[in-house]
């Protein structure tokens, strides 16, 4: 088993005081907030106590405590006041302060502070560097805190004008499709006196038919499966056929065969936590290939005798005096069903030779005089919609 780090992140421990709003003190060391001295909510082990996090730079170096003087900026732990300026920590700890001399630490203010810098408040300020997130103005005595920029989402918003823009182009659709509409249906009821003439007549025949004889028929199936012929069947055969050649698996264990990401997390002990990610590999059981195996097909083929479709019977001609062949059947050969006819006009009009096709019952086919012109009705678009002789005479009303 071994395992391959793809990342490892470092992260400062924050955490945020509720009661006062103070932000990004570390969890590790700072256990009660330095404004308000609310005491640290979350226990050490919680992983919600990490949800503020941020990430450490490679620059960061662990300074010691964490907890700040929001009079001066100076580092302290556990304390009821500052070790560099002395003032209380907080409004609740000034009795106590007042009641102990040694307020500050001389001895430390001697080692860390900084000849000739001081603060607003006329204190020096210490060399200590601050923590990731925290930062000290030396001329001003509450230390502020650099929140993490994080992208947040955008939500847009159409503007008035942006949006009233878009109603307009919507509702100018709306009456666009409204009058489009509107002008087809009035094209449509309109109707325009012309004529046409036929100009010649066209006939199909077309009769579907069986025959009976002998049909040859094959199944192809796996070898080693089942199968019948037909009762009938008569020069039965079967052939065996190669069909594919087919992997043979086997479970196998192997050595670092499988892998898994994997994510670790340990705490440094100097308020950070260090986050690595990465791919585990460990021994496992695989699907593997072991060998090969020819697989066969069995192929069966017979006949029998039976009714089977043949091409069937058509002609077609020009006039009004089909002459359909005859069919005659027998034994072994026998209509499927009714002959399927068609009857057609071909209709001519304008002066550009334009034409359209009719298609017509037999008897009314057969009362179109060829070569005859007939008044006819066409609509605003120029559809034909009613055709003397074809079409009620009360359309022409």
């Amino acid at each position: 088993m071994s395992k391959t780090a793809d990342s490892s992140t470092t992260y400062y421990k924050a955490w945020n005081c509720s009661s006062c709003g103070r932000k990004g003190m570390n969890a590790y060391w700072c256990k009660q907030c330095p404004r308000c001295g609310s005491a640290k909510e979350l226990d050490d082990r919680k992983e919600e106590e990490y949800e503020t996090a941020t990430e450490v730079g490679p620059e960061y170096e662990f300074k010691g405590v964490d907890c700040m003087c929001d009079a001066c900026g100076t580092d302290n732990k556990k304390r009821f006041s500052c070790r560099n300026c002395g003032k209380a920590l907080d409004p609740k700890f000034e009795k106590q302060v007042t009641e102990f001399t040694a307020a500050s630490d001389d001895a430390w203010r001697n080692r860390h502070v900084l000849e000739g810098t001081v603060n607003a408040s006329g204190n020096e300020v210490p060399k200590t560097s601050l923590v990731p997130g925290l930062e000290t103005n030396s001329q001003i005595d509450t230390p502020r805190y650099i929140e993490e920029q994080r992208s947040l989402p955008v939500t847009s918003s159409l503007s008035g004008a942006v949006r009233w823009q878009l109603i307009a182009v919507i509702i100018a659709i709306v009456i666009g499709l409204l009058i489009g509409g509107y002008w087809l249906f009035a094209k449509s009821q309109e109707r325009h006196l012309t004529a046409v003439t036929a100009l010649h007549a066209e006939w199909t025949y077309s009769l579907s038919r069986e025959q009976y004889g002998p049909q040859d028929d094959s199944r192809t199936v796996a070898e080693g499966s089942s199968f019948v012929y037909p009762s009938n069947a008569y020069h039965q055969n079967q052939m065996r056929v190669f069909s594919q050649t087919q992997d043979v698996t086997a479970e196998v264990w192997t050595t670092d065969g499988c892998s898994k990401p994997y994510t670790d997390s340990r705490d440094n002990g100097d308020g950070t936590t260090t986050v690595e990610t990465g791919t585990e590999t460990y021994d496992c059981y695989l699907t593997k290939k072991v060998g090969e195996v020819d697989r066969y097909n069995i192929v069966y083929s017979w006949t029998v005798d039976e009714w089977h479709d043949i091409t069937p019977q058509t002609a077609r001609g020009v006039g009004q005096n089909p002459e359909f062949p005859v069919f005659r059947s027998s034994p072994t050969l026998r209509a499927k069903s009714e002959p399927d006819t068609t009857f057609t006009i071909t209709y001519g009009f304008g002066d550009n030779g334009s034409t359209f096709v009719r298609t017509l019952p037999r008897p009314l086919w057969e009362q179109i005089e060829i070569g005859h012109e007939y008044d006819a009705l066409r609509d605003g678009l120029g559809r034909f919609v009613t055709i003397e002789l074809i079409d009620p005479p009360s359309s022409f009303n």
